[in-house]
């Protein structure tokens, strides 16, 4: 991520970032989110980054644009930029070092994501072992193998897999439902 947060505080420390009236640029934060914070990443899982500023939200689509397209202009030399997909989430698709796809994206909305993500690594460490995040893996790997994971082709995205296999793995009561787990948490 060092090198993320450096490609994205160079692209947005122009003049035309500062905020007026104190002519500073915002300070740059990154947040890994999906399938990385997770624990169900696989080898060849892209890395999906939320862009933020310190002081400031940014809700508006076309400044999350704008920052976006800033970093697409100055990649720097460690990143290859693929497309800037311009969607109600806008996503910069980049790519790290020839190998490590990178979706940089703004928005408030992301910041659930860190509950979501949060709750799939609670319910995949209830496991008494492995065995829940192998089959998740499995259940992914299956997936990509055979092209189901596409949202934008009208299949189910990565995320949805992940949920229906914690849901089989529920139903065969190898994981607890979520809210026996947060209960159980409470009373500790």
């Amino acid at each position: 991520l060092k090198e993320l947060q450096d490609t994205c505080t160079a692209a947005l420390s122009g003049e035309e970032f500062h905020v007026a009236p104190f002519d500073w640029s915002p300070d740059v934060r990154l947040e890994p989110f999906g399938s990385v914070k997770q624990g169900t990443a696989l080898l060849n899982s892209d890395l999906d980054v939320r862009l933020s500023f310190e002081q400031f939200a940014v809700r508006d689509e076309q400044r999350q644009i704008r920052y976006l397209e800033a970093v697409e202009a100055r990649p720097g030399p460690h990143f290859e930029v693929l497309r800037l997909v311009r969607a109600r989430l806008p996503v910069l698709r980049l790519r790290f070092r020839g190998h490590l796809e990178v979706d940089l994206s703004m928005g408030e909305e992301l910041a659930s994501e860190g509950e979501v993500d949060l709750a799939v690594q609670e319910l995949l460490y209830a496991s008494p072992d492995s065995g829940a995040r192998r089959f998740v893996r499995l259940v992914k790997m299956f997936a990509k193998a055979h092209s189901l994971i596409d949202a934008h082709g009208g299949y189910l995205n990565s995320v949805s897999w992940v949920f229906l296999s914690i849901a089989f793995l529920q139903m065969e009561s190898c994981l607890p439902p979520y809210h026996e787990l947060q209960q159980q948490q409470q009373q500790q």
